[in-house]
């Protein structure tokens, strides 16, 4: 028993540099090519963070008062906006703040207005919490 110890430990003092060489390529390995549950994890969050920043950049702009000319208002004094002129501040594309607003809208951050006599385009009144 002694010598089958003996000759084991005669094997990995011999062969350490191979048994750390392939521990460190499979972590290497490992850091540059994840399973597929964490990559769709990584994915599910970043997209949910740029969800939050869209949401946040809407509601930033919506209760801001630099909106000009005259515009539609509820009776609580709240401004309608309509999605063009949100994608016109912003930068950002019509149909994904379209999305974001009907998102915020069953979170009832947001209401949607129909369409006035002055303009077709329906108009997004914000909630302020």
């Amino acid at each position: 028993m002694v010598e089958h110890i003996s000759r084991m430990m005669h094997w990995v003092t011999t062969h350490w540099a191979t048994l750390v060489s392939i521990s460190v390529a499979g972590a290497i390995l490992k850091w540059f090519f994840p399973s597929r549950k964490d990559v769709t994890e990584w994915l599910s969050k970043r997209a949910e963070g740029k969800k939050a920043k869209v949401d946040a950049l809407i509601l930033g702009a919506s209760q801001s008062r630099e909106w000009e000319g005259i515009r539609p208002m509820t009776g609580a004094g709240y401004l309608g906006i309509t999605t063009d002129e949100l994608a016109e501040r912003l930068n950002l594309n019509r149909d994904l703040i379209f999305i974001r607003l009907r998102q915020l809208e069953m979170q009832e951050r947001v209401s949607e207005g129909g369409p006035t006599s002055t303009t077709p385009m329906s108009r997004w009144y914000f909630i302020p919490r």
